[in-house]
């Protein structure tokens, strides 16, 4: 058994690196420095004169001092006093991690029309823009426009011209006019699509993902299909040829896709008395449906985790989580516990479309997993 000066200090850790459950409520140090950062007036002033920074900053993990403090009956007498206590977890924001450090942000593309989706691969972002009928493009890590004036050696300027199909022969100077003429002449057949993927048509692109670093799945709602986009960079822009995949209902409004490449296929959400979450398997080109979207009802108790599920995505498609953001938090955990492995996926997703929609998640602590109340 160790002696107890360390399980005190092994305690303290936890408490500072977990969020622990005491007696049906939840607890962390990082809760005790809010309170004491932006806590009440009152309650702030009594929990300085406690406590110093120094002991709910977990900083030196030996230092016994800190436990001290943190287990005083003065200090333990204040903290009952404090009926409940609303933290934010998600994210945290007294902590740096690689997750939310601060990041410079550089606008890539501007004047967009209506964006609707993005997705990145290869180097390029790629952007849906429904109402002028087309994806816009940004070069992130690369460029897309070739630059002969970097191309010095023979070799590079042959095997450029070899992949657009001309001729090698010649010398330096006569294969860089060769290749600039071949740009120039590409040149003019993006005349009104500048940024934009040329030689393919949509009617209303929606949303859009990577399947690989060439090509690009866009369901368009439009035509009620989504279509598969091969990517080719001919030194100009990207010139695209679409396949049609699979079709969905033409009332169907989709607001986002994803691919999994371990599955191969993709899951898609959709808004609308008919959307919902589904799934479309590239290799059958079948839409198969994992929830539909329906009205929420008054919630008690344990519940099945696909009700739960529909309530939850009809909460967001129908923009309400800010009004329930506790509730939800409370029970995406309550469906990760009790989900089986069929549903587990589906749960996955919608966090992961909750989280794409920057909705705030907020928890009380006071609330119980097993016991859910109405909203």
């Amino acid at each position: 058994m160790p002696d107890v000066v360390h399980l005190g200090k092994s305690l303290k850790c936890s408490w500072s690196n977990w969020i622990l459950w005491f007696k049906g409520t939840r607890s962390t140090l990082a809760i005790l420095y809010n309170l004491r950062r932006e806590g009440e007036p009152e309650l702030r002033m009594k929990l300085k004169k406690l406590l110093t920074e120094e002991s709910v900053r977990n900083k030196d993990r030996m230092a016994v001092d800190p436990i001290l403090l943190l287990t005083t009956p003065e200090l333990l007498d204040v903290l009952k006093s404090v009926d409940r206590v609303v933290y934010t977890i998600v994210p945290e924001k007294y902590r740096m991690w690689l997750s939310n450090r601060p990041a410079d942000v550089t606008v890539l593309v501007e004047d967009l029309q209506n964006a609707k989706s993005v997705a990145f691969t290869n180097g390029v972002a790629y952007c849906t823009e429904p109402s002028s009928k087309r994806i816009r493009f940004a070069a992130v890590e690369r460029n897309v426009k070739l630059k002969v004036s970097t191309l010095k050696k023979k070799a590079d300027l042959q095997t450029k011209l070899q992949e657009f199909h001309l001729s090698k022969e010649g010398t330096v100077p006569q294969l860089r006019e060769r290749l600039k003429k071949h740009l120039d002449e590409l040149q003019t057949s993006y005349t009104g699509t500048v940024n934009s993927i040329a030689g393919v048509s949509f009617e209303r692109p929606s949303a859009v993902c990577a399947l690989s670093d060439d090509i690009l799945l866009v369901a368009d709602d439009g035509s009620g299909c989504f279509k598969q986009v091969c990517l080719n960079f001919d030194g100009v822009g990207i010139q695209g040829t679409s396949t049609a995949l699979a079709t969905y209902p033409h009332p169907m409004s989709v607001v986002s896709v994803a691919f999994s490449k371990g599955n191969n296929c993709a899951f898609f959400t959709a808004s609308g008395h008919l959307g919902g979450i589904f799934k479309l398997e590239l290799s059958s080109r079948q839409v198969l449906t994992v929830l539909r979207n329906s009205e929420p009802t008054p919630l008690k108790g344990t519940l099945p985790v696909l009700q739960l599920m529909k309530r939850v995505l009809f909460i967001l498609l129908t923009g309400r989580a800010g009004k329930c953001g506790s509730w939800i938090a409370v029970v995406f955990q309550y469906m990760l516990v009790k989900a089986n492995k069929e549903q587990r996926m589906a749960v996955h997703y919608l966090l992961n479309f909750h989280s794409h929609m920057e909705f705030a998640v907020r928890v009380e602590h006071s609330t119980s997993l097993m016991h859910l109340q109405d909203v």
